[in-house]
Formats: structure tokens, C-alpha cells, sequence
């Protein structure tokens, strides 16, 4: 039995790496993006204050509201510790994956103490240009991307600069265990692959 928690920033590849893991080994896929809470108990963030050109939120960005996504605290980790034990009575090996499975959160730090291994799907500065544009132009979640919801990539990138990304290295990069496996995330997935499959599946 093992069971590896796979952190990493929204859009570092996390669902890719995990389909890749899928067909390489038989394992059971517990995603904390299945235990986001409702919109009206999650935190919320004030979209007013960001640096929009134009200095007026824009439209698309008012439809999605101020709900606070991006913090451990929108996340049901009752739910997702519930989740790892199914999961770990019905498969020999199991991956945790989300943005802030690896966080410095009292629920965050239970799940992972039911994990084995930890790896991160890292990002430095340089590869946070390539993660936001991902972000901008990939659809998620079975919602359409920014892009097509007349998002301007400027506008994109206002969001991304002073709320997705320090949200990540706030919540999901300052807390990582000593001995979490980083993984670039901008590395061939066959490439990222063999170094999960290496912490010991």
C-alpha cells in the first residue's frame, strides 16, 4: 500500500500527470477538486481591489464573484480524508492531488498524514508566465476558459499576478514538507512520471 500526495499550483499539470500515472499503474485518484465547498461558505477575496485596467472589474470576472477559491479553507478535508479511506480499502496504491494538499492548514495536515510520499509539481517565477497563460487559455472544471468568456490576457493577467499566484506561494509553496519530491512543472510528463513513479509505486 501507498499512497502519495501531489501538490502543485492550478494549471502545473496535476490531472495530466495523474492520467499519465493511471495508465502506468493501477491506482485510485482521490482530486481535492471534487471537495470545494459552496460557493456561499467559501472565503471571500475583494475583487475591487486589484489593479484592473481601466480601474472596473471586469464583466466575466463579476459573474464568477468573490468567492475565495484559492485558499485551504475552500476545501472540504473531512470530506477528502473520508475519501482516502475508501480509497485506500479499494486499491493498493492511491494519489491525493490539489493545489493545497501540501498546506500549512489543520485539514490539509491530516490528509497528509495519511500519505506516504509528497510531491510537488514546482514553479519558479519563470514558469509562472507559462502556468498563467495555461490557466488563461484551458478550459477546467467543465467551465469554459477565460479566454472564451472575453477574458483579455491582460486582464488574465492582473488576476493572476496579484491573487492566483501569490495565492500559491502564500498557501502551497511556503509549507512544503523537507522531504516533498519537486518535480518541474514544466518537464515532458513521461519525464514527471518517472520521477513519481519513483518514490516507491
Amino acid at each position: 500500500m501507498v499512497v502519495v500526495a501531489l501538490g502543485g499550483c492550478t494549471a502545473a499539470g496535476k490531472s495530466t500527470l495523474v492520467l499519465e500515472l493511471q495508465r502506468a499503474a493501477a491506482v485510485r485518484v482521490v482530486s481535492c477538486d471534487d471537495f470545494f465547498l459552496p460557493r456561499e461558505r467559501c472565503p471571500r477575496f475583494d475583487l475591487q481591489a486589484l489593479p484592473w485596467p481601466g480601474e472596473e472589474v471586469p464583466g466575466a470576472f463579476l459573474l464568477r464573484g468573490d468567492a475565495d477559491w484559492n485558499v485551504p479553507a475552500a476545501i472540504d478535508w473531512s470530506g477528502v480524508a473520508d475519501a482516502v479511506v475508501s480509497a485506500k480499502q479499494a486499491a493498493q496504491s492511491v494519489v491525493v492531488d490539489g493545489m493545497f494538499i501540501l498546506a500549512d492548514h489543520p485539514g490539509a495536515r491530516t490528509v497528509l498524514q495519511m500519505c506516504d510520499h509528497a510531491a510537488v509539481l514546482w514553479a519558479d517565477e519563470h514558469a509562472a508566465t507559462e502556468l498563467c497563460s495555461r490557466k488563461y487559455t484551458r478550459k477546467h472544471l467543465g467551465r469554459s476558459s477565460y479566454e472564451e468568456r472575453g477574458v483579455s490576457a491582460e486582464e488574465y493577467r492582473v488576476y493572476w499576478e496579484n491573487y492566483v499566484w501569490p495565492a500559491w506561494l502564500q498557501h502551497g509553496a511556503s509549507s512544503l514538507p523537507a522531504d516533498c519530491l519537486r518535480i518541474g512543472c514544466t518537464e515532458e510528463p513521461a519525464a514527471q512520471l518517472d520521477q513519481l513513479l519513483g518514490t516507491g509505486w
